[in-house]
Order: C-alpha cells, then sequence, then structure tokens
C-alpha cells in the first residue's frame, strides 16, 4: 500500500508540473494572438475615411440597370481620368499599377481596378483600352452616358471642369467601393504605392471576415490543446 500510495503522489506531481507548462504555453499563445488580431483591425489608414452608399451602384437590385453590374462581389478601385491626360492620371494610374502588384494573391482575386472616361467624346473604347491595358493586363474601363458619369462622379465628389486649351481639369484621387457598393477609401496622388496597397489590404481583411475566421480556427486550436 506505500508503494502505489508513492506511485500516486509521483504522478501527481508530474501532472501538475505537466498543467503548470501548459498554462504558460496557452497564455503566451494567446497573448500573442490577442496582439495579432489586435493590430490586423487597427484601422491605420493613411487614405481618407468616407463611409457612404453609391446611387451608381445597384449591386443588390438586380431589375435596375446598373453599369458596373459586372463587379458584384468585388471591391472597386476606381479612378477618373481621360487618355489626353497631360498631368496626374498616367502618374496615379502607374501608382495603382505598383499597388496592385503588391496585394496578396487572395486580395488581388477579389480586387479590380477600373478607369472611369472623363471624356467620352473623344476617349474611345479601342482608345481607353489601350491606355488603361498598358499599366496592367487585368485593369478595366468604363465609358458612361453623361447622366450616369455624373451621378457617380457627384456621389464621390468627383469635379471635372474643361479649361479653355480643351484640357480637363479633374479631382486626382482613386476611391475604393467595397463589395456593397459603398465608398470605403480615398487615395489622394500624394500616397505611394505601398501605402495604397496597406489600406487596400486591411479594409479587405476588415470587410471579408477573414479575421473572425481566424479567431475561431485560433479557438479550435486551444481547445485542442485542453484535450
Amino acid at each position: 500500500m506505500i508503494f502505489i500510495k508513492r506511485k500516486n503522489i509521483e504522478r501527481e506531481k508530474h501532472l501538475r508540473k505537466k498543467d503548470v507548462f501548459k498554462n504558460i504555453f496557452l497564455f503566451l499563445f494567446l497573448g500573442g494572438a490577442f496582439l495579432f488580431f489586435f493590430f490586423s483591425l487597427a484601422k491605420f489608414y493613411k487614405s481618407s475615411y468616407c463611409d457612404r452608399k453609391l446611387n451608381g451602384f445597384k449591386f443588390a437590385e438586380r431589375k435596375k440597370i446598373s453599369y458596373f453590374d459586372e463587379y458584384s462581389g468585388k471591391f472597386l478601385i476606381l479612378y477618373f481620368g481621360y487618355t489626353g491626360c497631360r498631368s496626374v492620371c498616367s502618374i496615379m494610374m502607374k501608382k495603382l499599377a505598383d499597388a496592385y502588384s503588391l496585394l496578396d494573391d487572395k486580395t488581388r482575386r477579389i480586387v479590380r481596378v477600373v478607369m472611369v472616361g472623363l471624356d467620352p467624346e473623344n476617349d474611345t473604347p479601342e482608345r481607353m483600352g489601350k491606355y488603361v491595358k498598358s499599366f496592367n493586363e487585368n485593369f478595366s474601363w468604363k465609358l458612361l452616358p453623361k447622366k450616369e458619369l455624373n451621378k457617380v462622379a457627384s456621389a464621390l465628389g468627383i469635379e471635372a471642369v474643361v479649361t479653355g486649351d480643351g484640357e480637363i481639369e479633374h479631382s486626382s484621387y482613386a476611391v475604393l467601393v467595397d463589395d456593397r457598393g459603398y465608398a470605403e477609401l480615398m487615395f489622394p496622388v500624394e500616397m505611394n504605392s505601398y501605402e495604397i496597397a496597406s489600406d487596400i489590404e486591411k479594409i479587405v481583411r476588415e470587410k471579408d471576415g477573414s479575421i473572425w475566421s481566424n479567431v475561431c480556427v485560433l479557438l479550435n486550436s486551444v481547445d485542442s490543446i485542453n484535450k
């Protein structure tokens, strides 16, 4: 009986020691995970933040005409410009192309960059296509009827004025529209490609719920450790 009791005492010491190491591991694991998710959720945006519904995006209203219906379920980066622009258009399009190449594969699959033409009278479909594709083969373009163009541009605060020499002075920022048709972020031309790419990935992670999916994976992992 004494031998059995001693054996049980040794076993209890071993189990207590094992529980201490397990608790330390769980504390460090959960602490690190908390910090990771905290900083993942933080909105350290370099761009301007906005949240408003665009009348030109009728993703949920299938019976109504929408010129962006083909992008339903995607995140859009809209840039308003024209092929004859001698100033900001090529600069911003190049930055968007570089930012797009910096995105991870998952984000790139659900993000579309679309240039909306501000000069439909002179920019033919062929001309727009050649211009936009010169920056990235995956980029798209839209030439909208004047009424629809004014509606969408107005909703986004885009201004465009034809000058005396035929140039179009226009707003130079790009806009990120989420998969519900809400304008979320505005990227000014002063931002660099790395900042743009970083903000795109932050808003996509926030909106698509991938972080909460990772939380579930984390909790399942903790549960398996406790078993």
